[in-house]
């Protein structure tokens, strides 16, 4: 083929048809130019295939993570959710009419079962973890769900921060019944065998509630409790919902078409 070209340049030359020549130089520069156009264009085609396809990858690997972060934030509501009833109920016992009625075996379970509860929402992070720390998140094209991902990390801190809270009044709970009763009847009362006899095993767990301080520490556990499930696990819901939203369009047959 360059032969040929070379051929025709000379014949034209020789022929002293300068201007056909020149003509004929710009039409073959102008051939090579596309050509390399059309190459770098089937390159670009190969490249964004490759992208697409590691995209793809990333994103079915997210929307899993994604879907078990959200049906473990779910377990996490109820249980929060039965937290809050539970605390609802032990509050009632603050009132002397209510107390009066109960045993003190009822109490008891009461008390252990809600002082055992430590609820806490921890999400499975690798697939966000590796994309943000390799810097392959720019093969992410969706802006609004790289910027989602890229935050979800401070909303997990922001949580964390209420759960401690949480955990923070549990054992000050803890603290304050230690100092009035003895654990035992509350440990034997939820299933725990503790071995050998005590002199506190029939400890009056009514005179707990004889006490304001506790009562204003339950008083806030509860409403830590309701905030945590009612705006910062919901609103998270919210979130994992609208990541997974995204991912499914970014999925869909028509994306990018």
């Amino acid at each position: 083929m360059i032969k040929f070209f070379r051929h025709i340049r000379k014949s034209l030359i020789e022929q002293n048809k300068m201007g056909k020549y020149f003509k004929y130089a710009i039409g073959e520069i102008l051939l090579v130019v596309i050509g390399i156009l059309i190459a770098l264009q089937i390159n670009n085609w190969n490249e964004d295939k490759k992208a697409h396809k590691i995209e793809v990858t990333y994103l079915e690997s997210l929307r899993t993570e994604f879907t078990a972060n959200l049906n473990a934030l779910n377990t996490s509501i109820s249980k929060c959710n039965r937290l809050v009833n539970q605390l609802d109920e032990i509050l009632t016992f603050f009132e002397p009419k209510k107390l009066d009625t109960l045993k003190s075996e009822y109490i008891a379970k009461s008390l252990g079962n809600t002082l055992q509860y430590n609820v806490s929402f921890n999400p499975i992070r690798a697939v966000q973890t590796e994309l943000i720390s390799s810097g392959n998140l720019k093969q992410i094209s969706n802006t609004e769900l790289r910027q989602r991902i890229a935050d979800f990390e401070t909303y997990l801190d922001i949580i964390s921060k209420q759960e401690n809270n949480a955990k923070t009044i549990n054992s000050d709970i803890g603290s304050q019944i230690s100092r009035r009763v003895s654990f035992r009847p509350l440990f034997e009362a939820i299933g725990y065998n503790i071995s050998g006899n005590s002199e506190f095993s029939n400890s009056n767990v009514k005179l707990l509630f004889k006490s304001f301080e506790l009562e204003n520490n339950f008083i806030l556990y509860q409403a830590i409790s309701k905030t945590t499930s009612s705006v910062y696990y919901s609103g998270l819901k919210e979130d994992i919902n609208a990541i997974l939203n995204i991912i499914e369009e970014e999925l869909s047959p028509n994306a990018h078409r």
